[in-house]
C-alpha cells in the first residue's frame, strides 16, 4: 500500500485529510472538464524547478488579470463545449471526416475566441496570451472564416436565404408547404370528411402530412396510411389530395440537404487543413482557464503564494484549515536543526486541525497551488506521511492499535531520504506508557535512517513530558481558556499542555444527573502527583491565554489609535482642501478683478482715476487678508474746527490728506469749505480739518483755478520743450497729490538728458513727491510717488 500522499492520488490517508473535498471545490472552479481533472491530478513530485514555474506563473495571472479581463474571458469560454467534444471534432476533420454545421460552428467559435484574445485584450506578460498574439489568423480568417460566418451565425443558425440556390430551393419549399397545410385544412372542413376524423387537426409523420382518421371509418379512396396510434384505433392518413405536393416537398428537402452536405464537406476540409492553428488554439485557451481557475481559488479562500525553502523545514505564518470557516490561525516554525514538533492539550481544541493545516498546505504546494497562510516558507520533501488517529481495518482483522503499528512499519520501509511525517494521536489505543516509549524509540530510528521532520500530537503525560526535555522537538500545546472553559483553538508554543479530559467531561455532562458525580469520582483515582502535574500546565496554559489576550488587546488598540490618527489626518487634509480651495477662488477673484481694472485704463474707461486708488487699496487690502495680515482700518480724528471759526486765506490741517491747506471759501449752509494747496482746490467737510501745525503764514495773493481736464497715469514727454515739460509735470503732481492717480509715469527718454536731470533734481528737492524706476527697469522712464 502506498502511503505516500505525494505518489498518489486517492488513498485512505489522503480521505482522512478532507483532500477529497477539498480537490472537488478546486475542480468547479475550472470551466473545461480536462481542467477540472487536470487541476488536482498534476503533480510536481521531484520537479522542484518546475514547481517553483508554476508558482511563478499563477502568481503572474494573478497580478496581471485583473476582474473585468476574467469576465470577459468568461463569456468567451462560455460560448465553447465544456467537454472534450472539440478534441474529437479537430480530430475529426485533421482525417478528412465531415462535421455537421453545428459542429462546424463550435470549432469556429474556438478560433474567434482566440482571436478576440489577440486583437482586443492587452498584451499580458502572460506564456499563453503572447503564443497566441504571435498566431496568424488570416490565411483562415480570408479562405474560411468570412464565407462561413456569412452562412452561419454565431449561435448556429443556418441562414439558408443568404446562399443563391439554397435561397431559391428554401423559398419553394416555404411555397410548396403553404400550399400543403391549406390543401390539408380545407380536407378536413370539409364536412363529408368531419365524419371520419378522430379529431380536427392534422401532423406531420416521417414528412408526410396526414390526418387523423378512426380505424373504423378507413375508407381506401380517403388516401394512403401511413402510421398508426398505439392504440390502433387512430390511422395516419395522407390525402391523395396532397400526396404529389408532399413528393416534391420530399425532392426539394433533398436537393437542400445535398446542398448542404456539400458545404459541410467544403468546411470541414478547409478546418482539416488548418487543425494544427486550431489545435494550438484549443490548447493555449484550456491552459487559461487553467490558470485562472488557480488564481480565483486562491483569490476566494485567500491564499498566498509560497516560497520554496532550500534546506529541510518549513515556516507558517497565519496558517489556517481551508475548510473552515473563520478558522482560528496559528504559525509554525520547524528548521533543519529541529526534529519535529509535539502538540499536546486537550480534545476539542485544534490539534488534529493544526495537523491537517500543515498537510493540506503541502498537498496544494505540491500541485502548484497557493497556500492557506499569510506567508509560507516550505521545503519539498521526498515523502509526506500522515496517518490519523483511527487505522482499525475490520476487514482484514486488524484493531486500531494493529493497524497503526502495519503503517508504521511501511513507513520505515518505504522511508526516502526527506520527509515530513504528521501523526495524529500516536499510539493512542494502548497504554500510555508503553505508548510513550514506543513512540521515542521508533522516533530515534526514524531519524538515523533519513532526514525527518515528524510533527505529531498525543495525550501520553511520559511522551510529551519526556520530548519537552528533548532539545531537537519544538514542543507545543492548543490553548483551552479555564475561565471561560472553551478551547482558544490557538496554539501556544515551548510547553506541552493538560489533556484537561476531566475537566471536558465536566462540561459536556452538564444537565445529566446521571454522570454528575463522575469527574469527582475520577479525581479521587489519580494520583497527586499527575494531578499536580496537570494542574500545573493548566496554570501555565492559562496565563499564556491571558497574555495573548492583552497582547491582542494592546495590537487591537494600537490599530484603533492608527485609525484615529488617519481619520483625524484625513480630517484635517479634508479642511486644508476646502481651505485652499476658497483661498485659489478669493485669488481668482482678486486677479479678475484686477485685470478687468488694467483693461479699462487701457481703453481710457476710467472717469475718475480715483477710482483706480480706491479699487487698488481694496485689492491690497484683501491680498493682505489671504496673507494673513491683519488689516486695520485708520480712523480719521475728528477736527477741532467749527464752520464760524474758519475764514477764508486761514492755514488749516487736513485730517485726511495729511498736508496743510489755504482756506479760498466757506460754505456756511453744507458746512463744507474750499481749501487749495498749489494747482489743487478741493471742498471738503469742515470735520476734516484742523488747526495748523505750523506758524500762520504771511497773507499772500493765491491763483485759484478749476480743473478742467481728465488726470492721467502716463505721460510721453519725449521732444518737448522745457518750459512746456515743467507746467505739465505740475498740473500732473496736482493730481498725484489730490489722489486722483495713484502714481505718474513720465515717459521722458535718455536723449541728453535735460528733462531726466530736470525731473529727478525736482523730486530730490521735493518734501512730498518721490521718484523711483519703473518694474521694467527702463532709464528712460521714471515713476512717481507720494512720499
Amino acid at each position: 500500500m502506498t502511503i505516500n500522499l505525494i505518489t498518489t492520488q486517492h488513498s485512505v490517508h489522503h480521505a482522512q485529510v478532507e483532500w477529497d473535498v477539498l480537490s472537488g471545490i478546486i475542480s468547479q472552479f475550472a470551466y473545461f472538464e480536462s481542467n477540472k481533472k487536470g487541476l488536482v491530478t498534476q503533480l510536481f513530485a521531484n520537479r522542484w524547478e518546475d514547481l517553483s514555474t508554476e508558482l511563478i506563473r499563477t502568481q503572474t495571472y494573478l497580478q496581471e488579470f485583473k476582474d473585468d479581463y476574467r469576465q470577459i474571458i468568461g463569456s468567451l469560454f462560455g460560448k465553447l463545449p465544456a467537454d472534450e467534444s472539440l478534441d474529437r471534432h479537430i480530430q475529426h476533420v485533421t482525417k478528412e471526416g465531415v462535421l455537421h454545421f453545428s459542429e462546424l460552428n463550435k470549432v469556429v467559435l474556438l478560433v474567434e475566441s482566440a482571436q478576440f484574445i489577440k486583437q482586443d485584450l492587452p498584451k499580458f506578460k502572460i506564456a499563453e496570451f503572447q503564443k497566441i498574439s504571435e498566431m496568424d489568423f488570416q490565411t483562415i480568417q480570408r479562405k474560411f472564416l468570412r464565407e462561413f460566418r456569412h452562412l452561419v451565425d454565431s449561435s448556429g443558425e443556418v441562414h439558408f436565404e443568404r446562399h443563391p440556390e439554397l435561397a431559391d430551393l428554401n423559398r419553394r419549399l416555404r411555397e410548396l408547404e403553404d400550399k400543403i397545410r391549406k390543401t390539408v385544412q380545407e380536407w378536413i372542413n370539409n364536412a363529408a370528411n368531419q365524419k371520419v376524423l378522430q379529431y380536427n387537426s392534422y401532423d406531420v409523420h416521417y414528412d408526410r402530412f396526414v390526418v387523423p382518421v378512426r380505424s373504423d371509418s378507413y375508407r381506401s379512396d380517403l388516401g394512403l396510411i401511413v402510421s398508426r396510434s398505439e392504440s390502433g384505433q387512430t390511422l395516419f392518413v395522407e390525402p391523395f389530395e396532397v400526396r404529389d405536393a408532399c413528393n416534391r416537398r420530399l425532392e426539394l428537402i433533398a436537393k437542400i440537404d445535398e446542398i448542404i452536405n456539400q458545404l459541410a464537406m467544403k468546411f470541414s476540409r478547409l478546418l482539416g487543413e488548418h487543425s494544427a492553428l486550431i489545435s494550438e488554439c484549443l490548447y493555449h485557451v484550456r491552459r487559461i482557464d487553467f490558470y485562472l481557475a488557480k488564481t480565483d481559488f486562491a483569490t476566494k479562500y485567500h491564499l498566498e503564494c509560497p516560497s520554496i525553502r532550500s534546506t529541510p523545514g518549513f515556516k507558517f505564518t497565519g496558517l489556517f484549515h481551508p475548510l473552515i470557516k473563520n478558522a482560528v490561525k496559528n504559525s509554525a516554525d520547524c528548521h533543519q536543526g529541529n526534529h519535529g514538533i509535539v502538540i499536546s492539550g486537550p480534545n476539542t481544541g485544534g490539534k488534529t486541525v493544526f495537523l491537517k493545516s500543515i498537510t493540506l498546505a503541502y498537498l496544494l504546494f505540491y500541485h502548484g497551488f497557493f497556500v492557506p497562510a499569510a506567508e509560507a516558507e516550505m521545503y519539498p520533501y521526498e515523502g509526506v506521511f500522515y496517518f490519523g488517529n483511527d487505522l482499525q481495518d475490520l476487514q482484514v482483522g486488524l484493531s486500531s492499535f494493529s493497524g497503526e503499528v502495519k503503517n508504521y512499519i511501511d513507513l520505515m520501509e518505504n522511508i526516502l531520504p526527506s520527509n515530513l511525517i504528521l501523526i495524529d494521536e500516536i499510539f493512542n489505543s494502548t497504554s500510555s506508557d508503553e505508548a510513550s516509549a514506543l513512540s521515542l524509540a521508533y522516533f530515534d530510528e526514524l531519524h538515523k535512517r533519513a532526514i525527518c521532520h515528524i510533527v505529531v500530537s498525543t495525550h501520553h503525560q511520559m511522551f510529551k513530558t519526556l520530548i519537552h526535555q528533548d532539545r531537537n522537538y519544538i514542543s507545543c500545546h492548543v490553548g483551552f481558556d479555564t475561565t471561560n472553559m472553551k478551547p482558544t483553538y490557538k496554539i501556544q508554543w515551548g510547553t506541552p499542555g493538560a489533556s484537561m479530559a476531566i475537566d471536558i467531561f465536566r462540561i459536556l455532562s452538564r444537565g445529566h444527573e446521571e454522570v454528575k458525580d463522575v469527574p469527582g469520582k475520577a479525581l479521587s483515582h489519580l494520583s497527586a502527583k499527575n494531578v499536580s502535574y496537570e494542574t500545573l500546565l493548566q496554570k501555565v496554559s492559562q496565563k499564556q491565554i491571558e497574555l495573548d489576550q492583552i497582547l491582542t488587546s494592546n495590537r487591537q488598540l494600537e490599530v484603533e489609535l492608527k485609525n484615529q490618527k488617519g481619520a483625524m489626518e484625513g480630517i484635517l487634509n479634508l479642511r486644508m482642501k476646502e481651505e485652499l480651495t476658497k483661498a485659489r477662488q478669493e485669488v481668482d477673484k482678486i486677479l479678475n478683478e484686477a485685470r478687468a481694472l488694467v483693461e479699462e485704463a487701457r481703453r481710457n474707461e476710467i472717469q475718475k482715476v480715483k477710482r483706480i486708488d480706491d479699487k487698488s487699496h481694496q485689492l491690497k487690502t484683501q491680498i493682505d487678508k489671504l496673507r494673513g495680515i491683519e488689516v486695520v482700518e485708520e480712523e480719521i480724528p475728528v477736527g477741532d474746527l467749527t464752520i464760524e471759526e474758519v475764514k477764508s486765506g486761514d492755514t488749516v490741517y487736513s485730517h485726511t490728506l495729511k498736508k496743510e491747506f489755504t482756506i479760498q471759501g466757506v460754505d456756511l449752509r453744507r458746512r463744507e469749505v474750499t481749501i487749495a494747496k498749489g494747482p489743487i482746490k478741493l471742498t471738503v467737510p469742515v470735520t476734516t480739518l484742523g488747526r495748523s501745525k505750523r506758524a500762520p503764514a504771511k497773507p499772500k495773493v493765491s491763483v485759484s483755478f478749476v480743473k478742467t481736464s481728465n488726470s492721467q497715469l502716463e505721460f510721453d514727454v519725449r521732444g518737448m520743450r522745457l518750459s512746456e515739460f515743467q507746467n505739465l509735470i505740475e498740473k500732473a503732481l496736482g493730481d498725484l497729490l489730490s489722489g486722483d492717480v495713484p502714481y505718474i509715469s513720465v515717459i521722458h527718454g535718455h536723449g541728453d538728458g535735460v528733462l531726466k536731470n530736470w525731473l529727478r533734481d525736482y523730486l530730490k528737492r521735493s518734501r512730498d513727491f518721490q521718484g523711483e524706476l519703473p518694474e521694467t527697469g527702463n532709464d528712460g522712464e521714471t515713476k512717481i510717488v507720494l512720499k
